[in-house]
């Protein structure tokens, strides 16, 4: 397993084993990032977050036929 893989899965199960937490409100998925993207004042650039979830979330589309 990837360390990333790894990681997930442990947040996953921590998470699971907090009682106080609905099933429904575990994280379907995870995306782990080297660093969160900022702008040069450093402030989150939560636009760019949302563009990547929405990319990963995407099914790239078939290819046409020729």
């Amino acid at each position: 397993l990837t360390t990333a893989r790894r990681i997930a899965q442990a947040v996953n199960a921590f998470l699971r084993e907090q009682r106080h937490i609905a099933v429904f409100k575990l994280p379907e998925r995870l995306l782990l990032l080297d660093a969160l993207p900022r702008n040069p004042v450093g402030k989150l650039l939560k636009r760019d977050l949302r563009e990547r979830a929405a990319r990963l979330a995407t099914p790239a589309a078939p290819p046409h036929p020729a």
